[in-house]
């Protein structure tokens, strides 16, 4: 379910919960001309998406980028997606993505940190999500940034493809799709309208690949639920820095559709991803 010439491999570790998280890795050679401040970046898929999104095909993927910079990328399937263990039952007083964030910054990224971070002489992690994973990036950040004893140096978070609230009329309409419909018109949300030439039309040959069942908690949260009721408040605790974009007819970077990393401006994406990743990138581990 990754790119056939991939050069992510897969990975599952145990977490300190017991809990088993599954995803794909890519740890290029060190180039002497590398930087000396080295980003662990950990790549967070978006919703009915998995690990594999991040490296569809050769032209499509985080690898390119991440051996240009000599970046060791980690892309996971979040909680509850393909082998990674299940958060439910949500306990009282919490949700699907204040869990999630929760795991995300009591075990995921400690134990990403302790095994791949460490030992490829990274100086800081950075956390790139898409869509759905954004509300659990947020919540981990806001922990992370809050916690006096950190276990992990986070320095930025790479966020696309979310938003307050919807801005266009097709968008709208999407929101009240049946299921029925959202299976029908996928393609639509993630490479937009034909017309507008967002993507190679080849592209959409892989969405059965890259389309895996989700839990419904995930979109309801956001999309009818409380998420923009707390969510000002758990943005207001992140230190770190935060870089952001929508794609064009999402709202902003010009040309794109919802999945960026699909589109024409996947490449440059990822370049500036893995730029803004080296920038932040500061901090020495031993600071731990």
């Amino acid at each position: 379910m990754t790119a056939k010439s991939s050069k992510f491999q897969p990975f599952t570790l145990t977490l300190s919960n017991s809990a088993t998280l599954s995803g794909i890795v890519y740890i290029p050679t060190q180039s002497q001309f590398a930087s000396p401040s080295r980003p662990l970046l950990v790549l967070c898929h978006g919703g009915r998406c998995h690990a594999g999104c991040y490296d569809v095909n050769k032209d499509h993927s985080a690898a390119e980028s991440a051996e240009a910079f000599s970046i060791p990328v980690v892309s996971i399937n979040r909680p509850c997606y393909q082998q990674t263990s299940s958060i439910f039952p949500i306990p009282s007083g919490s949700s699907f993505h204040k869990k999630t964030g929760r795991w995300e910054h009591e075990y995921i990224f400690p134990a990403l940190w302790e095994k791949y971070g460490v030992p490829n002489h990274c100086t800081a992690l950075v956390a790139m999500g898409h869509s759905l994973a954004t509300p659990g990036l947020l919540v981990a950040a806001s922990l992370q940034s809050q916690s006096p004893t950190p276990t992990y140096p986070l320095a930025g978070l790479i966020l696309s493809g979310w938003g307050v609230s919807p801005r266009m009329q097709n968008q709208q309409a999407r929101l009240k799709w049946s299921a029925e419909e959202n299976e029908a018109n996928r393609h639509l949300l993630m490479f937009s309208e034909p017309a507008l030439n967002a993507a190679e039309a080849s592209m959409k040959a892989h969405l059965p690949e890259q389309t895996v069942q989700s839990p419904g908690e995930e979109a309801q949260e956001c999309v009818a639920g409380p998420w923009s009721t707390y969510s000002p408040e758990i943005a207001a605790h992140i230190t770190m820095p935060v870089m952001f974009g929508l794609g064009e007819h999402d709202c902003i970077v010009p040309g794109a559709p919802h999945a960026i990393e699909w589109s024409y401006s996947s490449r440059s994406w990822y370049a500036r991803s893995m730029g803004f990743a080296l920038s932040v990138a500061t901090l020495p581990s031993t600071d731990l």
